[in-house]
């Protein structure tokens, strides 16, 4: 049986690529594969347009997928040990031009527009590889697809947040 991190390392990976093929497919493409990573820990806006990150904000063992246990007595006991993936995705967003002015409507439409095409591929794209991790490769038992959340403008960017939940088997003492 394979190792939990280098499952969980592979399925990370495998999702990553399936983002990157629902997002080669709209206006704006792809993200280039030096700006999509795989991040331990929070997420720094380092370039601030185009990028693409997952980073895993938490892992727990679970009795009921996809909710944590409250109280671990005996970790062996549960049948699910739990990672939450947070997925970000950066674009750059219209801000003030050269003169201190704020840009016009249309311009903001278009932002808005491009923002709601990279959610549909983000979360298209999570949702197409989990289904097939779980049901044709077998990697995962459960998943849990949850919101989908702007954030920013900071720094001239605005963000996809995408997070989701994948369940494998607790072999880790048992």
């Amino acid at each position: 049986m394979a190792d939990f991190a280098d499952t969980l390392y592979q399925l990370l990976r495998d999702v990553r690529t399936c983002i990157q093929t629902e997002l080669a497919a709209t206006p704006d493409g792809a993200i280039g594969t030096q700006h999509a990573a795989l991040i331990p820990g929070q997420v720094a806006w380092d370039h601030y347009c185009d990028q693409l990150s997952l980073t895993v904000t938490r892992l727990g063992y679970s009795q009921t997928f996809p909710a944590e246990a409250s109280l671990i007595t005996n970790n062996c006991a549960l049948p699910y040990v739990v990672a939450t993936v947070e997925v970000t995705l950066l674009r750059c967003m219209p801000g003030l031009n050269d003169n201190g002015k704020v840009p016009d409507a249309d311009v903001f439409d278009v932002a808005m527009l491009r923002w709601l095409r990279d959610a549909q591929a983000v979360m298209s794209g999570v949702a197409c590889c989990l289904n097939t991790a779980r049901d044709t490769d077998h990697v995962i038992l459960q998943y849990a697809l949850q919101g989908t959340a702007a954030q920013g403008a900071d720094g001239g960017s605005i963000a996809v947040l995408h997070t989701f939940q994948v369940g494998q088997a607790n072999t880790f003492c048992c």
